[in-house]
């Protein structure tokens, strides 16, 4: 009686061979997180069998190698999904573009000084005390403007002057006219002598010089009472009063500027790698290298009023 259950059990034990070689392989296969937790369910396991009496070990032992066989089965089944769906990469998303050969345009960007393209400095021609200011700084002017005004009233009375020193010569031209044309006959006739009308004709060139002197000296004049309005000599922006109202000023006095700033000069410093690459892209031309020794190109400022001139790069010379 005691050796049939023993017998039995171990038939039991021989016919479950195959299923522990199962678990065994399906063990093997796991990984290592799998195993861990495989490991950990058999030790439970031992510890409930250990509380249960041997009639039923054989039977119960049958149901848990089941379920562990279907358990490991489905951890092994969720580790091989697991692993497909981490290994598959995203499909890589690719950019085409079609090549196309065009002219790009190259800017580059400076700090720059503007400068009149012409700094006329206004200067007074006559002496003479300033009245009158006729612009106002900063404004913009046109050739032939009045800036400044000095007072005429002098220059006026000159003019006057020289008027009548102009009358006289040309009275004293019209005597010796006369007596040209007078002892003429007369001294053809020999009523009277040569000499005297020798004298008479010299007279008569000397009062026609005197009268051109005259009229230079009304010319002269009249420039010094026009001069007297100061105006411009360039059409642009004038600047800062230099002398007011009162002040006494001369030809050496300087009354103000005037900048021409259509067209205007831009001043700015270019590194030497940039020379040299404007110096590749545009070769100079001779003419250009000869006359100016400089290179011209066109170019627009990046400013919100985009302009275009010409930009003018010094040949490097050295010493």
């Amino acid at each position: 009686m005691a050796n049939a259950p023993s017998q039995s059990h171990g038939c039991g034990a021989h016919k479950h061979l195959n299923p522990h070689k199962k678990l065994l392989n399906l063990v093997r296969g796991a990984n290592a997180r799998q195993r861990l937790g495989l490991a950990s369910t058999c030790q439970n396991f031992r510890l409930l069998i250990r509380g249960i009496p041997m009639s039923f070990r054989a039977s119960a032992s049958r149901r848990i190698f089941s379920v562990l066989m279907i358990g490991v089965f489905l951890l092994a089944l969720s580790g091989c999904r697991g692993s497909k769906a981490a290994s598959t990469p995203p499909p890589t998303v690719v950019e085409v573009a079609t090549v196309v050969q065009q002219d790009t345009p190259i800017y580059s960007e400076w700090v720059a000084t503007l400068d009149g393209y012409v700094n006329a400095q206004i200067q007074p021609h006559v002496t003479g005390y300033i009245i009158r200011q006729d612009y106002k700084e900063g404004s913009v002017v046109k050739k032939g403007d009045v800036l400044f005004e000095i007072d005429p009233r002098p220059f006026k009375a000159a003019l006057d002057q020289a008027k009548a020193q102009l009358a006289q010569a040309e009275a004293q031209l019209g005597k010796a006219e006369n007596d040209v044309k007078r002892d003429t006959p007369l001294a053809q006739a020999r009523a009277i002598a040569q000499s005297q009308l020798d004298t008479e004709i010299q007279a008569r060139l000397g009062a026609q010089a005197t009268v051109q002197a005259a009229r230079a000296n009304v010319e002269q004049a009249q420039l010094s009472l026009e001069w007297t309005r100061v105006t411009s000599l360039v059409s642009g922006i004038a600047g800062i009063a230099q002398v007011q109202i009162g002040n006494l000023v001369g030809p050496s006095s300087v009354l103000t500027s005037v900048s021409q700033v259509d067209p205007i000069r831009a001043y700015f410093t270019v590194s030497e790698q940039e020379f040299t690459d404007f110096h590749r892209r545009f070769p100079p031309r001779r003419a250009w290298k000869s006359s100016a020794s400089a290179y011209l190109c066109s170019f627009y400022s990046r400013t919100a009023a985009s302009m275009s001139g010409l930009a003018r790069f010094p040949l490097p010379t050295v010493k």
